[in-house]
């Protein structure tokens, strides 16, 4: 089922010229690598759990609070707080506007406590295609590692990551020989949940 799944995605992705299969004049590529460096802030998703603490409050915490299928959480006084798509910060401050209206000033804590809805498509000419998912961050080159590296057919220097940002889809090029030999190290970003690594 799963690999029927991403060899739909892959076809769908040669036909709308996603990758290399042919990306056509005017497709939106990431033209500044440096805003995609470093570690991102996660955004939560079904089944992720979180802890939200309030300072001398502990009647008011969660250690544990799950984000269910509706994309919820709950916490006791406030009840449900939508969450899904968020940062631990952006909760935070949700948390903060609706608590004070019981506590003045409240000091809160939301700390990821368990990433389960993380995950990433590894596509093309690798030994494994496939979706994958992880309990942390995973870089290209970790990613590529995990779908069992690249088939010697594989054109390395033309492999894309298609994300999705605000203002739309884009693809941000990968070039792993220079990667692998430490000229372009810093283009090995993390992935973000929902990226697709497409090796033509």
């Amino acid at each position: 089922m799963v690999r029927r799944r991403v060899a739909t995605v892959l076809a769908v992705f040669c036909l709308t010229g996603v990758t290399a299969c042919g990306g056509g004049p005017g497709t939106n590529y990431v033209d500044d690598m440096t805003k995609l460096r470093g570690e991102p802030e996660y955004r939560l998703g079904v089944a992720d759990v979180v802890s939200v603490t309030v300072k001398d409050n502990p009647t008011f915490s969660a250690e544990q609070a799950a984000v269910r299928p509706d994309g919820n959480i709950t916490l006791p006084l406030i009840d449900d707080v939508r969450v899904v798509g968020l940062t631990p910060s952006e909760v935070k401050r949700e948390v903060v506007k609706r608590l004070e209206a019981f506590i003045k000033a409240p000091i809160v804590t939301v700390t990821l406590v368990d990433l389960r809805s993380y995950e990433f498509f590894v596509l093309g000419q690798v030994r494994s295609p496939n979706r994958y998912t992880a309990n942390r961050f995973v870089t290209v080159l970790q990613a590529l590692s995990v779908a069992g590296g690249l088939t010697q057919f594989a054109e390395g220097d033309s492999i894309v990551i298609v994300r999705r940002f605000p203002d739309g889809e884009k693809r941000i090029l990968f070039d792993y020989s220079s990667v692998v030999e430490g000229a372009k190290i810093a283009d090995n970003i993390y992935l973000q949940s929902g990226d697709v690594v497409v090796v033509p």
